[in-house]
């Protein structure tokens, strides 16, 4: 047999953080096909088209007591043809809304990871005139977030006044020697050592949950339309650590309390009560200036808590385990060559039908607008 999959993604994303407002965007496109052909079954083709939107605001009324809300928005269509004809097409759409209040600050540690290394780098090359402390990095870490800022506003992508700002800041104050070593260094580092997002921090947050889906069904066996509503309440606790230049971990936990409604067309809906608990790590090894690795792991309990008899008899205690392993290599400032297996287990208590084993393993090639 021959199976040929290909695809593309494009994503865009923007964070802003000051002392009241943290705000994340994020939106996804992306397209991709397969091409199954064998000689002891059918052949068959699948085309998926996919688009996301995802917003998180964190308002901090009071010291680090925050308001806020996500919404995330989305649209799956996908396509199956089989021995030339269209046997099956499915329309996911969705819309996750909920508010939330909590306590704790994630802190985007990145542009100070950033003017570390770069201050690091004059250090190893002896272009320092004098020690820094701490006092010292946290300010240059602000003319790094200003420069990025500058890149922000100009859209022919030059970086000619982010690296004056940087070099006059660091002349002006008596840090480093005025030649043109200290000048080609700066360039370098400030290209090659702002990749990885570093956070650090501690949060718990407290959320409603409105998830409602629909999917829609056309097929050569039969036409269907489902609503899949989640409602309920999550509790959710952070602990990011960047520990140093070259270690991050991260962990949370959660705990929700939902109600879930599905609706199949022509047939009697079924609704059911569970708690999922869910336990994940990050580890993040950051090797050297161009490369990092992450890994991933996590478990998942989903507990029924009864229903219709329907439900009941679909449904058991599941238990879903989880891990991924990356890796990522910049050629340059704007490409990123990157590797990554996922590997998950999910089992249901009382059906074996549910049993799933997935394994995936992918290569990417990335382009980045900076």
């Amino acid at each position: 047999r021959l199976q040929v999959f290909g695809g593309l993604n494009s994503a865009f994303s923007n964070r802003y953080y000051n002392e009241k407002i943290q705000l994340t965007n994020e939106a996804n496109l992306a397209g991709s096909f397969t091409d199954f052909k064998s000689d002891t079954s059918d052949d068959f083709k699948t085309r998926n088209y996919y688009g996301n939107y995802r917003g998180d605001l964190f308002y901090y009324f009071k010291d680090k007591w925050f308001v806020g809300g996500e919404i995330d928005i989305g649209y799956w269509n996908d396509i199956v043809s089989q021995s030339g004809l269209l046997d099956n097409q499915r329309v996911i759409r969705w819309a996750n809304i909920g508010p939330r209040v909590g306590v704790g600050r994630l802190e985007l540690v990145t542009d100070k990871w950033h003017a570390g290394a770069i201050l690091e780098l004059l250090n190893n090359d002896g272009l320092l005139l004098k020690p820094l402390s701490n006092t010292d990095i946290d300010k240059f870490a602000r003319i790094v977030s200003t420069a990025k800022n500058i890149r922000n506003l100009d859209i022919r992508f030059e970086n000619i006044e982010e690296l004056e700002l940087l070099y006059n800041y660091l002349m002006d104050n008596g840090i480093i020697q005025n030649t043109a070593r200290a000048a080609f260094v700066i360039q370098d580092a400030y290209a090659f050592e702002g990749f990885a997002v570093r956070e650090h921090g501690k949060r718990v947050t407290l959320q409603p949950i409105f998830n409602l889906g629909k999917t829609t069904v056309v097929s050569d066996f039969e036409d269907y339309i489902q609503d899949n509503n989640e409602y309920g309440v999550a509790l959710k606790f952070e602990d990011k650590k960047a520990v140093n230049k070259c270690f991050q971990f991260d962990q949370s936990y959660s705990s929700s309390l939902l109600q879930r409604y599905s609706s199949i067309t022509n047939e009697a809906p079924n609704s059911h009560n569970s708690i999922i608990s869910t336990a994940d790590y990050n580890i993040g090894l950051y090797l050297s200036r161009r490369i990092f690795i992450v890994a991933n792991i996590g478990y998942q309990l989903d507990l029924h808590l009864g229903g219709d008899l329907r439900s009941n008899d679909l449904r058991g205690p599941g238990h879903l385990f989880y891990g991924r392993l990356s890796s990522s290599y910049y050629v340059s400032p704007s490409v990123r060559i990157n590797a990554s297996y996922l590997y998950s287990n999910y089992k249901s208590d009382h059906s074996v039908d549910e049993n799933q084993l997935n394994s995936t393993l992918n290569f990417g090639v990335q382009y980045f607008i900076r």
